[in-house]
């Protein structure tokens, strides 16, 4: 019985560790940038300064899903140029993104920011 017990213990804390990392899949999409590049990047700009306010640049890396892209490359500009260390490192935060037009909103731009952490936070834009 207390083989069985010591079995379902360790099968129960595999099935935990399974779970974190498949729920760590962080996805970047940006159907924007193609006809909007300029509004991308004021979104980009957005979202930056909304990191500034989670994460103190200089001291939390970062590591952007980075997808083709006006907002993604706008957005590792930002960064950098507000102090953030941006790549690939062990320690990083994971920063991924969807920037869409709005299909039910013509004309307004939609950016949804999550990161590694668990944090997400999301803002429209006018687009021009």
């Amino acid at each position: 019985m207390k083989k069985i017990l010591i079995l379902l213990c360790i099968l129960g804390l595999a099935g935990c560790a399974t779970l974190r990392k498949t729920s760590g899949n962080l996805v970047s999409q940006d159907t924007l940038s193609a006809a909007y590049p300029g509004d991308a990047a004021i979104m980009a700009e957005m979202a930056a300064d909304e990191l500034v306010r989670l994460y103190p640049p200089a001291q939390v890396p970062l590591e952007l899903v980075l997808v083709d892209g006006a907002f993604g490359q706008a957005l590792d500009e930002v960064l950098r140029a507000k102090g953030f260390a941006v790549g690939p490192k062990r320690d990083a935060v994971r920063i991924a993104y969807i920037v869409n037009p709005l299909s039910d909103e013509p004309g307004t731009g939609f950016a949804q920011v999550r990161a590694s952490t668990g944090e997400v936070f999301a803002f429209r834009k006018a687009l021009r």
